[in-house]
């Protein structure tokens, strides 16, 4: 006889569930800044059925060995990208970059050198891995438009200069240990003007120097 008095009013129930729907619907939503892609993919699968859009992509340990950069300026919404421990020798279709990438991981590979405007123009890139490969020179404007580079991670290779147009003052980190360089007082000049120097570098060429560090020789 009273169950009405305990039945809220119809208008009541239908804000009540509205609420809980649109509770459910955040929950199921990734976070608007959320990236997440732990598991690595195989990369000749992916070249066989492409995405058209993903904000990760983690191809690491994949058997890649020639990789296609074409492949991936294609795919929308890019951000990170993990193309580490893959055998890579070559890149080809260099031209161009995912335009929101932000995190590149090209370690542990066995390139020798880098095709001629490869990142040239990735003005969102803060983070790149390049260390562990056989690098011996660095494009003439690689990284030229990466304004917001904060990581740079170059050591273990067989580097003897660095390009000008890497540089940035957005550098937080730049790391160059274990390679080649020819210490010069125009390599000396390109790292102080950066905020932080790296660690201290060690000289291999010329010949009077090998074996002491950049920052310990006079400068005349």
């Amino acid at each position: 006889r009273d169950a009405h008095l305990l039945r809220p009013p119809a208008g009541t129930v239908a804000l009540l569930w509205g609420g809980l729907l649109l509770a459910a619907s955040f929950a199921l939503e990734p976070a608007p800044d959320g990236c997440n892609c732990t598991h690595p993919v195989d990369f000749q699968a992916f070249l066989t059925a492409p995405l058209n859009e993903s904000c990760c992509l983690n191809f690491t340990g994949s058997n890649v060995t020639h990789l296609d950069w074409g492949a991936l300026v294609a795919v929308r919404g890019l951000r990170q990208l993990y193309l580490s421990h893959c055998g890579i020798t070559a890149i080809s279709n260099a031209q161009g970059v995912p335009p929101a990438l932000e995190v590149l991981h090209l370690s542990h590979n066995l390139l020798e050198s880098l095709p001629r405007g490869f990142l040239e123009d990735a003005p969102n890139l803060k983070v790149l891995y390049l260390d562990g490969n056989q690098l011996r020179e660095l494009p003439a404007s690689f990284l030229k438009a990466s304004t917001q580079l904060q990581e740079l991670h170059l050591g273990f290779n067989a580097l003897t200069s660095l390009p000008p147009s890497l540089l940035h003052p957005s550098l937080l980190q730049l790391q160059l240990s274990n390679n080649s360089w020819e210490c010069s007082c125009a390599l000396l000049g390109a790292l102080q003007g950066i905020p932080s120097l790296p660690a201290p570098l060690t000289c291999h060429t010329p010949e009077r120097h090998r074996g002491a560090e950049l920052q310990s020789i006079p400068r005349d």
